[in-house]
């Protein structure tokens, strides 16, 4: 007796669907993972909250987004489509907390993903408002990681 599967088939573009839902629900709670970085305002009797700025930690970007790096596909199990979709997503949800990613402009999609899955486990700071840049480039022409789409080495050898 065979047996057969009545169950309907999960793929890969049902799981990017997902994840990118996770990552639109870690971007909602960022707005309240951070409320709680606000001060009185110093006014008597007045209601008035102000932001703090606040800067703490070693955390992992993982943790802080609570989606495992794990769950980010290798760039071999996506299509460009696919990449292009969670790239802009990843980008997004980093925004949401305050890290920007430092990319050459020309960098291809597939780039820019593959450096962003690298660093999702890397310790970062994490700042209740501003700007975050997570650094890719190592200011050295040798052993430039973009070669053919940045300049920022030549622009700082020209400086000197």
């Amino acid at each position: 007796m065979s047996q057969q599967n009545t169950g309907a088939q999960f793929t890969i573009s049902d799981y990017i669907r997902q994840l990118q839902k996770d990552m639109d629900f870690a971007i909602e709670r960022s707005g309240s993972y951070f409320k709680g970085f606000a001060v009185k305002n110093g006014t008597e009797g007045g209601e008035e909250y102000l932001p703090s700025y606040k800067c703490e930690g070693n955390y992992k970007m993982s943790e802080i987004f609570q989606i495992d790096k794990d769950c980010l596909p290798d760039l071999q199990q996506l299509g460009s489509d696919d990449i292009n979709k969670l790239a802009l997503k990843m980008e997004k949800l980093w925004n949401s907390y305050h890290f920007y990613a430092d990319f050459p402009n020309a960098l291809p999609i597939e780039d820019k993903y593959r450096l962003m899955r690298d660093k999702w486990d890397c310790n970062v700071k994490l700042a209740s408002r501003g700007e975050s840049h997570i650094e890719f480039c190592h200011n050295g022409p040798h052993d430039c990681q973009f070669n053919g789409y940045c300049t920022i080495c030549n622009d700082l050898q020209d400086e000197d």
